[in-house]
């Protein structure tokens, strides 16, 4: 029969907002813009937006001190809070890889970056910002949105909870699909911006303004967070990835207690996606449940989305006591990968497909079959 492809990422639909390599500076200890980019992101429909930042603490002072930086985006009428990240250190200079998701609908947005200093010789600066748009096949999204909670102090509750449904089952090329990833980003803040956000992990003690993240009704762990430090309060990011199956709806339910001292509001902007051919963080079994015919070749690429993370694609068979050598052939790297193999000894239908690298993306398959 030949080759069939299928291309996951629709190229044709992809736009580049902002690529800007300067660098941006400050040590004031209010929240100052950096850099703000007027009508950058035009969208013609509802479309999925990647961020990417480097932010960069340095300290000049002799104490150890914090700073921090923000990215909003709004509309004119609405503003969100969408990514943030901060640092306390001693004297020191350090660079963070800042990522996020947004998912908005059609409209023409301003973007604005935000940097704070605890003190005059501690500096927060930005640099490489890049913000597009991407098209994914089998995508399910959901729009970034406010959701805000008062509670007194030592109080608890839901702040948002939200059903969401996976994209439908379908055959690919490749076999059938028999799951999603689901990508949760939240970013927070304390509405008087006078106390500290914290994400908690299961068994986690309370502190200051905790923020829970629950799926399916089980608080599980955040993946990637940047809470608060000092008194450099007004961001704080998290995020979150795991498998979810096709066919059912899901719940995605973010919790809050109140540890401040006293009746404090958080804000919390969420965004919920939904796709088969994200990466997760850990090693998990792929999306594809492969059923091609003997001797075929198949291939799998993966590419980066809104991180370049080193990507993992293996090929493994399923035995009663899993090793690292049940892995008979694999990919590893970052920037555009591909794995291909030959199933001419392995039965497909007893090969399973393990990935990760999480803020990267599977975006072609194919086979050609023998």
């Amino acid at each position: 029969m030949g080759l069939i492809a299928e291309n996951l990422r629709d190229k044709y639909k992809e736009e580049n907002f902002v690529n800007d390599s300067s660098v941006y500076s400050t040590n004031k200890t209010s929240w100052a813009i950096l850099k703000s980019y007027s009508g950058a992101i035009s969208l013609a429909e509802a479309a999925l937006i990647l961020i990417n930042f480097d932010y960069v603490f340095k300290n000049n002072a002799a104490s150890s001190y914090a700073s921090a930086v923000r990215l909003k985006i709004d509309d004119g009428t609405n503003t969100f809070l969408v990514a943030a990240n901060t640092y306390k250190s001693g004297t020191a200079e350090h660079t963070y890889n800042t990522k996020a998701l947004a998912f908005l609908p059609a409209g023409t947005y301003n973007v604005t970056l935000e940097g704070k200093s605890q003190a005059s010789g501690v500096y927060a600066k930005i640099k490489n910002i890049k913000i597009g748009k991407c098209s994914l096949a089998d995508f399910v999204g959901y729009q970034t949105e406010l959701a805000s909670l008062s509670l007194s102090n030592d109080g608890s509750g839901t702040v948002i909870s939200k059903t969401v449904t996976p994209p439908s089952p379908r055959k690919t090329c490749l076999g059938d699909l028999s799951k999603a990833f689901l990508c949760v980003y939240v970013c927070a803040r304390v509405q008087s911006e006078d106390a500290l956000i914290k994400f908690k992990n299961p068994g986690q003690t309370d502190a200051d303004y905790t923020l829970k993240l629950f799926i399916d009704g089980v608080q599980v762990s955040w993946i990637e967070e940047m809470a608060e430090q000092e008194q450099i309060a007004g961001g704080a990011l998290a995020s979150y990835i795991c498998p979810v199956t096709l066919g059912e709806n899901h719940t995605v339910e973010v919790k809050a207690v109140n540890k401040t001292g006293a009746t404090r509001t958080v804000e919390v902007y969420i965004t919920v996606v939904l796709c088969p051919w994200l990466l997760p963080y850990y090693t998990a079994k792929g999306p594809i449940d492969l059923d091609v015919s003997y001797g075929s070749t198949i291939y799998i690429g993966a590419d980066p989305l809104h991180g370049d993370p080193t990507k993992n694609l293996k090929l493994g068979v399923k035995k009663a006591i899993p090793r690292d050598s049940d892995y008979f052939a694999s990919v590893s790297g970052t920037g555009k990968i591909t794995l291909s193999e030959t199933l001419d000894i392995n039965p497909p239908e007893a090969t399973f497909l393990y990935i990760n690298g999480y803020g990267g993306v599977i975006d072609r398959i194919g086979v050609d079959v023998r």
